[in-house]
């Protein structure tokens, strides 16, 4: 019963993909009410791209507000726009010339992109003491959202449905603040992570002052990265869905036959970060080379392409084993996060297992 799906088809709610640039003709993505879009270049240096709903995006008036999510440093790390650039639809979205040259369409060069479906166009969120600009996807777990900061405590409403597991959160008008992640398995609700640093978990009680996110809101005192004064924000949240989504931690045992997380599902996405040590983040996914034992993968904050040196993960249909002593994803006692969606669910909402695959 445990892992009964609630969603039997999950690419109707995220998905990978990997496309070819064309440099001037359209990508598009044939999913509803895609909400948030992350492309990196497989191939070359380049920065990760970051595109959602809530900030906007509309490739016909040449306005697309970038975030890198792999640094802060400078205009890189707040909005920037490009020109053709992402035009999100009800029932496809798409992806436009790449004119501005932030890499996310450049002709000949091979790109992975990831995507979630959320909730249509942003509306207002009153549940916390600041109001949110949201677009909520509940039966897939999955929000991004606007806010301005106040500097006060505050609760902040992120439209999950569920209890925030995990948020990653920036600051878009410095360019000095880093991005903020919070993860439910940290040691306290004083500690977060930051997806553009290798830093294992930091100590600041004003990031989410000492409380952890509820179902409807998550907290915040004066921090920088989540609530500085008249500074715009940006949120993406995300809770465990059974079948489709999991977040958590597990502990490496140092062995190349590794830790094995069951997920109820066989991943199609994985990220994870060691925070018992100082690494990078480390993303997978089923549609690059070898992804049995996983040989590609990408990370943060480097703006590397694809690696390929290390066995690190295994996908199975029903989770996933880590295959390696490295300290990147299983060094023997260390605390790594992560989260995972799915490809196909282990077991079908009406208790029939799925096809092996």
């Amino acid at each position: 019963m445990a892992d009964y799906t609630t969603i039997n088809k999950p690419d109707d709610f995220f998905d990978c993909r990997s496309y070819t640039g064309t440099g001037s003709n359209n990508i598009t993505l044939t999913m509803d009410d895609v909400g948030i879009v992350w492309i990196k270049n497989q191939g070359a240096s380049a920065d990760h791209i970051l595109i959602d709903i809530a900030r906007g995006g509309n490739n016909s008036s040449s306005q697309a507000p970038i975030l890198k999510p792999n640094t802060n440093a400078g205009a890189q790390g707040t909005d920037v726009t490009a020109t053709g650039g992402i035009a999100f639809g009800s029932t496809s979205t798409v992806i436009g010339s790449d004119n501005g040259g932030y890499n996310y369409n450049s002709s000949g060069a091979n790109y992975m992109c990831w995507h979630w479906r959320t909730g249509g166009s942003a509306s207002n969120n009153t549940d916390g003491t600041t109001t949110t600009s949201v677009s909520a996807n509940t039966t897939s777990g999955v929000s991004v959202g606007t806010y301005v900061g106040t500097s006060a405590n505050a609760t902040i409403g992120h439209g999950l449905g569920g209890v925030a597991e995990c948020l990653l959160i920036k600051n878009r008008d410095s360019g000095s603040r880093k991005w903020a992640v919070w993860f439910k398995d940290l040691s306290s609700a004083t500690k977060y992570l930051s997806l553009s640093a290798t830093s294992t978990e930091q100590n600041d009680s004003q990031t989410w002052i000492n409380t952890v996110p509820t179902s409807t809101v998550f907290s915040s005192g004066g921090s920088g990265e989540v609530n500085q004064g008249s500074q715009k924000f940006v949120f993406y949240g995300f809770t465990s869905v059974r079948g489709f989504s999991k977040i958590g931690m597990y502990i490496g045992n140092g062995q190349t036959e590794n830790a094995y997380i069951n997920c109820g599902f066989r991943p199609s996405f994985v990220l994870y970060k060691n925070n018992s040590e100082t690494d990078e983040w480390f993303f997978h996914d089923d549609q690059r080379d070898g992804f049995n034992d996983d040989n590609e993968y990408l990370r943060s904050p480097t703006n590397a392409g694809n690696s390929d040196g290390i066995n690190r993960i295994r996908l199975l249909s029903n989770g996933f084993k880590i295959t390696t002593s490295d300290k990147g994803a299983g060094k023997d006692g260390n605390v790594y996060m992560y989260m995972a969606f799915a490809r196909h669910p282990l077991v079908t909402s009406t208790g029939v297992p799925t096809t092996a695959r």
